[in-house]
């Protein structure tokens, strides 16, 4: 009965477990970078301007970057990259180079503030790993006084379209010559978490898949318990049969007679004739 049980239950449960073992070894591997990081880099300051480095560091398979950048406009000024160009624009990085793929946002908001760009990788360029500039920045310096560059928005995106988490780097600007020259020092690190969507969905698939499993165990186990009673009882139902003469439809069944039993035979007496 066991071994009933277990050829019928075993292989789909084995299944659904290799399921959820496969499901564990295929996420995303974007999601499992945990050292990758944005930040903002004082590369050269001079007077009355400052020039900096939006780089993307220990990236793994890397296809694409949003940046949004923000800034005070009364302090700082983005000098514009390409002046044959409408508009303001920032510098493209060689990490994600424009040879190789498109650039989605180049743009600079100068009453708001703020500095858009996004670039992706186009087939059949190859994602990147590893570091570099993601874009570069030169600054006018408006006013002599502390201000500071941070990011809005850090979005890496890996081949795979899934979004590579990473730690982002604001830049202090001002204060006493010199401040600036080692950024690294005085940068304050935000902590990026994967996105909470995705990492909901994703245990939201493992435990519904834990709970298939069970189900599925429970319905195979069922099936062939059932299987074997029925088996059981259609081998009592021919033990049965077997002991009872057969009966032709329609015919009319007559009980044999008792035999009655065998009685002592009675002895017989012989007369003997008179001589003549």
């Amino acid at each position: 009965m066991m071994k009933s049980l277990k050829k019928t239950a075993g292989k789909p449960a084995t299944v659904l477990v290799y399921g959820l073992i496969i499901l564990a070894l295929t996420t995303s591997p974007a999601m499992a970078q945990t050292g990758a990081a944005v930040q903002l880099q004082l590369v050269e300051e001079t007077t009355g301007q400052i020039k900096v480095d939006v780089v993307a560091e220990n990236v793994t398979d890397l296809y694409g970057a949003e940046i949004r950048l923000a800034f005070d406009p009364a302090v700082l000024a983005v000098q514009d990259a390409d002046p044959d160009r409408a508009d303001v624009q920032i510098q493209p990085g060689d990490l994600l180079p424009l040879a190789q793929g498109f650039p989605v946002a180049n743009n600079v908001d100068e009453t708001k503030g703020t500095v858009a760009y996004a670039v992706t990788l186009l087939n059949p360029a190859l994602p990147v790993t590893g570091s570099g500039t993601l874009a570069s920045l030169t600054f006018e310096i408006l006013q002599p006084q502390s201000t500071e560059i941070r990011f809005e928005k850090a979005k890496l995106i890996a081949a795979n379209l899934q979004e590579i988490p990473a730690e982002t780097t604001s830049l202090p600007i001002g204060g006493p010559p010199g401040q600036n020259s080692d950024p690294t020092a005085s940068t304050e690190l935000k902590s990026a978490q994967p996105p909470p969507q995705i990492e909901f969905l994703r245990w939201g698939a493992i435990i519904s898949l834990m709970v298939l499993a069970g189900l599925g165990s429970l319905v195979f186990f069922s099936v062939g318990l059932l299987n074997v009673a029925r088996t059981q009882h259609r081998r009592w139902l021919s033990s049965r049969t077997v002991d009872q003469p057969s009966i032709v439809p329609g015919a009319t069944v007559l009980s044999p007679r008792p035999r009655r039993p065998d009685r002592p035979a009675e002895p017989r007496t012989v007369r003997s004739r008179p001589e003549r």
